[in-house]
């Protein structure tokens, strides 16, 4: 995945030196799974803010961390690669909708409240036949 200066500074404030893209093979949320070249999320939730392992993710090799204005504003002096932005979470999602844009392949999605399985295993058995397919499993 790739993602360009211009990608990310449509969703916040880059304070990065050196480069003009980030390539990172995944993005993660889990602090703990962080690999080297990856790209941190750090989302606050109900129970746990992610911004309290941010460190941690960049000791492990994170190649940028998204972190909010609050916490970049509270730490100054941590180094590493940030995407400042006012909402991770909608930073998230924002980053994705690009990734997807550049993606030229059609995307079928199923949702509802009961039968996604069944239907899913269905539209790709029946799309195979004609397509390249993934499917989740």
């Amino acid at each position: 995945m790739k993602l360009t200066k211009n990608d990310l500074e449509r969703v916040g404030t880059l304070q990065a030196k050196g480069f003009t893209e980030v390539e990172a093979m995944k993005v993660t949320t889990d602090s703990r799974t962080v690999q080297g070249g990856e790209l941190f999320v750090a989302l606050k939730g109900e129970t746990h803010d992610g911004h309290e392992f941010v460190k941690s993710a960049l000791e492990k090799g994170a190649s940028l961390c998204v972190v909010s204005k609050s916490w970049r504003e509270a730490n100054p002096t941590v180094e590493g690669n940030f995407l400042v932005v006012p909402d991770t979470l909608l930073a998230l999602q924002e980053l994705a909708r690009s990734y997807r844009r550049k993606m030229l392949i059609p995307i079928v999605a199923i949702g509802g409240n009961s039968g996604k399985t069944t239907t899913k295993e269905m539209t790709a058995h029946v799309l195979r036949s004609t397509f390249k397919t993934h499917a989740t499993e």
